[in-house]
């Protein structure tokens, strides 16, 4: 599922969508002392009040909202002789007729998410079913019928919510008209900050892949596991931060630790035009085979060690998403920097800067300039 594809869902989590429908929501709520669940209610989504409705559908939009690959994550069942109960009960749940079955399911997997909790309070688990009909493919007939073109896709989703502790605050009571204290009974879910969540299916050009589910998690660079491996049991892929850090290691192999500008700009030019040529719902991703041909005119130590050193760090058929690898075009995102300086600039400058020994032996940084430096409002006088 691209960010296209989740981005056009995103848009119809609101209360005037003719797209999504949401039926059933489910709400455990679970202890954190004692693991257990002290409450639950099953309704229909229609009978809440409009405002509770907008509360929770701005809740699921963040489930699949976030940067792919660092807070959004595409990922595969695994399947240990040819089953995955994960897989088996969410298929069931979303194949449920009676609210009795769908309540059975997804206890089961709130019993998994308490098997392995790992959160610092108390926890409510909220599960929505629904329909969201999208477009299969393309329309290529401008008379074929709407019923034809739109795909009807049942789905479900699970959030964690964080139950805020108690404060101690005043609060002005609008029907007594009085200003009191809130009680210790009063408890806070935070439903604008999920922690972690789901959506299955995932869905690709308007079907849904079975095989896969889209999982969400509020901390980039502290990824919940227990919830991918022990309650979704499904296979992670590398993170766009371990990404970056595996292709960068890769090419440290054959390049050596220093490396020349103009060679860090030939490398992501390379990848800005591999990314070009996908196609708009294509995932940009570049297999050991096109690693070698980007580097393969640089002026390496020994080129011959690239396939060990990606075999080492990936696997030799890890495909790398260009995306992730690869700074921003259109912005200053290249960091350059030392104990003393710290620079941003566009990489496509790369080329421009070099690093440089005076006559006295001291190493300084030359930057080619389009116009003046300004330090703290002032620009900065240019010497011969």
């Amino acid at each position: 599922m691209n960010k296209k594809e989740l981005n056009k869902m995103k848009k119809e989590f609101k209360l005037d969508s003719v797209l999504l429908s949401i039926k059933e929501i489910y709400n455990l709520y679970i202890k954190k002392d004692n693991l257990s669940v002290i409450h639950s209610d099953m309704t229909y989504f229609q009978m809440l009040d409009s405002e509770a409705q907008e509360i929770y559908l701005n809740n699921f939009k963040k489930i699949i909202g976030g940067s792919i690959d660092t807070k959004l994550f595409e990922l595969s069942f695994t399947t240990e002789n040819e089953v995955n109960e994960t897989q088996i009960l969410l298929t069931e749940a979303l194949n449920s007729e009676t609210n009795e079955d769908l309540i059975k399911h997804m206890d089961t997997l709130a019993q998994g998410l308490i098997d392995n909790y790992s959160y610092d309070a108390d926890i409510v688990v909220t599960f929505i079913k629904g329909d969201y009909w999208s477009s299969k493919g393309r329309k290529d007939d401008e008379y074929e019928a709407i019923e034809d073109y739109v795909n009807s896709l049942p789905f479900i989703m699970g959030s964690v919510n964080k139950v805020e502790p108690f404060k101690k605050t005043l609060m002005f009571n609008y029907e007594e008209k009085e200003i009191r204290t809130s009680s210790v009974l009063d408890t806070f879910i935070n439903l604008n900050s999920p922690i972690d969540g789901f959506m299955f299916p995932s869905f690709e050009n308007g079907f849904a892949n079975m095989n896969k589910v889209i999982y969400y998690n509020s901390k980039p660079k502290d990824i919940n596991y227990k919830f991918i491996d022990n309650v979704l049991k499904c296979s992670m892929k590398l993170t766009a931060e371990e990404e970056k850090s595996c292709f960068t290691d890769i090419i440290r192999s054959v390049v050596g630790e220093s490396i020349k500008s103009e060679v860090i700009e030939d490398i992501y030019s390379k990848l800005e035009l591999m990314k070009e040529v996908c196609e708009e719902d294509e995932k940009p991703v570049i297999s050991l085979n096109d690693v070698k041909n980007i580097v393969k005119d640089i002026d390496s130590k020994d080129i011959e060690i690239l396939e060990s050193a990606f075999e080492e760090t990936c696997g030799k058929d890890y495909e790398f998403n260009i995306t992730n690898i690869l700074p921003a075009s259109n912005a200053k995102s290249v960091k350059i920097w030392n104990d003393n300086i710290s620079i941003n600039m566009n990489p496509k400058n790369l080329n421009g800067i070099k690093q440089v020994k005076s006559e006295n032996g001291t190493r300084c940084l030359v930057i080619e300039l389009d116009d003046d430096v300004v330090i703290e409002g002032f620009k900065l006088k240019t010497e011969d």
